[in-house]
């Protein structure tokens, strides 16, 4: 290009110049639109964080849902607490049982052997 401008006049090396300056402006005003977009785009992203705050909000929703289910689960856990509770109280009158079992077996064992000395005899 420079061996081209060389065989022209001065004059119209400038004007090649001025258009060079006028697309680089054209460039320039283009990168400012682009600019703009990305500024626009800027202005959207606050929105976008507005949703995540907004999503941020809707999970603490969802956290406090889960802080009742959890709240939920420790009154389950309550209960099953009292059913252990309740089931010791059930192995209590299991021993009991056990223990009147063994009773009925230790006075089945006593019948038992008076007959034994019975046959015996006979």
């Amino acid at each position: 290009m420079d061996s081209v401008l060389r065989n022209k006049p001065r004059s119209e090396y400038h004007a090649t110049s001025s258009m060079t300056i006028g697309e680089s402006l054209t460039t320039h005003c283009a990168n400012q639109k682009v600019h703009g977009e990305v500024l626009q785009l800027r202005g959207a992203n606050p929105k976008a964080h507005g949703e995540v705050l907004q999503l941020r909000g809707a999970n603490q929703k969802v956290h406090g849902e889960v802080v009742q289910l959890r709240c939920a689960n420790q009154k389950a856990h309550g209960e099953d607490l009292q059913l252990r509770g309740a089931s010791k109280k059930a192995h209590g009158e299991d021993l009991q049982l056990y223990c009147a079992n063994q009773k009925a077996q230790e006075s089945f064992f006593k019948i038992e052997n008076p007959i034994d000395d019975w046959i015996l005899t006979e």
